[in-house]
């Protein structure tokens, strides 16, 4: 309490019949502290004034200062000496400067030195003060800051900052810092200030507690070790944190930003489902969707886990990203209120691909997708989704994902021919108009081109030994310039049509050289010397067969 408040007190009557009681009692007060032999027994003599709230106790010391008798300066003394309030104590010392301009003294000593006054003064235990995180879930990233309070009248305080990585790192950074409030408060306002690309919202100890474990739980399914300084820093994290009776909260907030697109949410999912960050593909998901299947977030998680731990899906690569045009209500009209109310759902359909060796335990995953091609070589797979999302608490959500190889599948070869029609026509069109507008030229022979490979694909199946099914499906691809891909069909020529071997060899021989110089990376040694090892023979298989 400063001076400038010290000036003007407002009492309630009650405190104020306190105070003036008291008053009248210091000369037996001061009586009771000639009589203290130790630190206990004055705080006893004045246990009536600590009773009082601040502003009644340094109403009291006013009002004794203006008593010019020793009574009342050995009872100033005894307050200076003991009181657990700092603003208290400088009021009472302030009274007895005021006494001493008078010429009045204390004529009693406390029995104890002035330093233990100070000793007493102990620092509060922390307490949460605020917290705040990244909103950027998203991403398999998150930074969280969290904040106590600290020290004596809580003027000092902790501020410590994790990094969680939820794809391979678990807990990746970490750091802390303890200081005055007004240090951590502009501490704060940096990291915010520095946020210009992500959101900062607030974030629970209970929350906060929430991401850290499942960041530790990465750390002990990749077998990696949390951040050294957060090991080093476990036994106070474990006070703050896990120990904390507010840290066991039910937190649901999953720190994704709602901002995301359909498109986003679905290259995201894909994403968090091929890197293995599973907490983030089942948070992507309606709550009542089909894909968890019945099963919570932690048993889905760990479904999956064992699903990655022997397909070691690797290297995803995304091949088309196409939202399909909503189909009008037989009934709607122009202008009609229905004509611009934003739509309920959304279907976007999804080329990727993804490495990955075969396992029995796909056949557990609902939504594991059945793939249209497979290069032996690489074990890349190629899949075509839809999915189907809608708006949940404001944010667009995935309900249902569909296998559109399961869809093809069904159909008669006459209609994959007259589909496969359809594209092309479409394409010839495109190319005819690209120069209207390019953009849009490439992002439609984008799917377009990915969508008839696997109709190809699903055309081969039911005619394998058509020899011109065979040679489309290899154009297709080269237009596509996916050399994997590509492969694919040239090894089924080898297999099927011995005839064209020496020309396909050749074809197979320059493929493998393309797809080598594009492993020539330092990651993927070994790679690029397999494919290397591979060509040789091939282009040997070529000169015998010339």
């Amino acid at each position: 309490m400063t001076a400038k408040k010290n000036a003007d007190i407002q009492l309630s009557p009650e405190e104020m019949s306190q105070v003036e009681s008291i008053h009248t009692q210091y000369p037996t007060i001061a009586t009771q502290l000639h009589e203290s032999k130790d630190q206990t027994q004055i705080e006893a003599a004045l246990k009536d004034i600590f009773a009082l709230s601040e502003a009644a106790q340094i109403a009291l010391i006013k009002s004794l200062a203006k008593t010019n008798r020793a009574e009342a300066a050995d009872v100033l003394a005894g307050i200076n000496a003991v009181s657990p309030q700092k603003e208290v104590r400088k009021e009472a010392r302030r009274g007895l400067l005021r006494l001493g301009g008078s010429k009045v003294t204390p004529h009693w000593t406390a029995p104890i030195i002035h330093a233990p006054a100070v000793q007493m003064n102990v620092a509060n235990p922390p307490r949460f003060w605020q917290g705040f995180a990244t909103q950027s879930r998203e991403q398999g990233e998150v930074q969280i800051s969290l904040c106590w309070e600290q020290g004596y009248d809580y003027g000092e305080a902790r501020i410590i900052t994790l990094v969680l990585d939820f794809w391979n790192d678990g807990i990746k950074d970490f750091f802390s810092e303890s200081g005055t409030k007004r240090h951590i408060e502009e501490h704060i306002r940096e990291i915010h200030k520095l946020a210009t690309e992500v959101d900062l919202i607030p974030c629970s100890l209970a929350e906060a507690k929430h991401m850290i474990e499942e960041a530790l739980d990465v750390n002990a399914w990749h077998q990696t070790q949390p951040h050294a300084e957060y090991r080093s820093q476990l036994p106070t994290l474990n006070k703050l944190i896990f120990q904390a009776v507010e840290a066991d909260a039910v937190s649901e907030r999953t720190f994704v930003t709602p901002e995301m697109e359909p498109q986003e949410v679905v290259v995201n999912f894909i994403g968090a489902w091929s890197f293995g960050d599973y907490g983030l593909a089942y948070d992507l998901l309606t709550t009542n969707s089909p894909v968890r299947d019945n099963l919570t977030r932690d048993e889905w998680i760990q479904q999956h886990r064992a699903w990655f731990d022997e397909a070691h899906p690797t290297r995803m690569e995304l091949n088309f990203a196409h939202e399909r045009e909503q189909k009008q209500s037989a009934i709607w009209l122009p202008g009609s209120a229905t004509s611009h109310r934003p739509p309920a759902s959304k279907e976007l359909e999804l080329g990727w691909s993804l490495e990955l060796l075969e396992t029995p335990l796909s056949g557990t995953l609902k939504e594991m997708p059945m793939g249209t091609a497979v290069n032996k070589e690489t074990g890349r797979h190629w899949f075509w989704n839809n999915y189907t999302l809608i708006r949940e608490n404001n944010a667009w959500r995935i309900q249902q994902i569909k296998d559109e190889i399961v869809a093809l599948q069904a159909l008669s070869v006459n209609d994959l021919q007259k589909r496969i029609k359809e594209y092309e026509d479409a394409i010839e069109k495109g190319v005819k108009q690209q120069e209207n507008n390019p953009e849009a030229f490439v992002e439609e022979m984008s799917w377009r081109l990915g969508q008839l490979l696997n109709f190809q694909d699903a055309l081969l199946t039911q005619l394998p030994l058509d020899y011109n099914a065979n040679e489309d499906a290899y154009s297709y691809a080269v237009l596509t310039g996916n050399p994997e891909r590509m492969m694919v069909y040239l090894e089924r020529l080898i297999q099927r049509f011995p005839q064209n071997r020496a020309d396909t060899l050749r074809r197979l021989g320059a493929t493998l050289a393309e797809l080598a110089f594009r492993f020539d990376l330092p990651e993927f040694k070994e790679r690029h010397q397999h494919l290397d090892l591979i060509r040789k023979p091939n282009d040997e298989k070529h000169t015998e067969n010339k």
